[in-house]
């Protein structure tokens, strides 16, 4: 038994030996030594075989994709298109054109209005709303109002029952006393108005007193003229012939009421009329 064990560890060691020196002997054959490099060749029979390994399936590749390709397509020529002309064709492409043109701007009609009556629909929504809420807000309104009354309607009636019972047990005084005095913060406003009538009259008499002062003037001095009126002479004889009415009185009227807004409507009347009307002599005087 121990012989046949020593017998097959002397032969393992015989067959590394025999590779290490058959690898001694093979390992200068491929490699060489170049000018400071190692070239080391390929080993031949791995070489052959990935390549045949590749050419093998290359050539499978080339058998699936020729199994794998559709097979042709063989139809019988034939006429097409129809048998119209050329005319007809363009006018069939046109009818259809108008067709799409017309379908589409009504396409556009109907979303545009429905759009407009989704607005429409939203916009009553929120007003219903608004109102709804309006009303909800003015009956609490009124609700509070008449809570309001009738919390303090007891002290209205007292207040109403002491102020019938303080009047009707007072005296009645005087009538000075009754007339109320006027109140300090009048008087300003009373005395203004007072000088501006004041103010008004005199300038009044001033323009008078010049109109007559004029009239002395065109008479020659020698009578004093006629007092200036739309009425009668001072002596109740014959009346003026003076145009007091009629659109060009009235608008040459309302020009002079325009130009001098100081002067009343009666005395500017006098005055247009004693010029028979004649807008450019009478705003002339007043000027002057």
């Amino acid at each position: 038994m121990m012989n046949s064990d020593q017998d097959q560890r002397n032969r393992n060691q015989t067959n590394q030996n025999a590779e290490r020196n058959s690898q001694s002997e093979s390992a200068p054959e491929q490699q060489q030594h170049q000018s400071g490099y190692t070239v080391i060749r390929p080993n031949e029979t791995r070489r052959n075989d990935l390549t045949m390994v590749a050419q093998s399936e290359v050539e499978r590749l080339k058998a699936l994709r020729e199994a794998q390709r559709s097979a042709p397509v063989h139809i019988d020529p034939q006429r097409v298109g129809g048998n119209g002309t050329m005319a007809e064709a363009r006018e069939q492409q046109f009818r259809k054109q108008r067709s799409l043109k017309s379908q589409k701007r009504l396409k556009m009609e109907e979303e545009k209005k429905r759009k407009k009556e989704e607005e429409e629909r939203e916009n009553q929504i929120v007003k219903d709303k608004a109102r709804e809420q309006a009303e909800k807000q003015a009956q609490k309104r009124e609700k509070e109002d008449i809570s309001r009354k009738k919390k303090f309607d007891p002290d209205r009636q007292r207040c109403l029952e002491r102020y019938e019972r303080n009047g009707s047990s007072s005296t009645i005084g005087p009538l000075e006393q009754n007339t109320p005095s006027p109140d300090a913060r009048d008087m300003p406003k009373v005395k203004t108005e007072q000088e501006k009538r004041m103010d008004h009259e005199r300038r009044n008499a001033t323009f008078l007193d010049k109109i007559e002062q004029q009239m002395k003037n065109l008479n020659g001095g020698g009578e004093s003229p006629e007092p200036i009126c739309s009425g009668s002479s001072a002596g109740g004889g014959a009346t003026n012939t003076v145009p007091t009415s009629g659109p060009d009185f009235e608008w040459a009227l309302m020009k002079l009421m325009r130009k001098f807004p100081s002067f009343d409507k009666d005395f500017l009347g006098d005055i247009l009329g004693q010029f028979n009307g004649d807008f450019e002599q009478a705003s002339a005087l007043l000027s002057e």
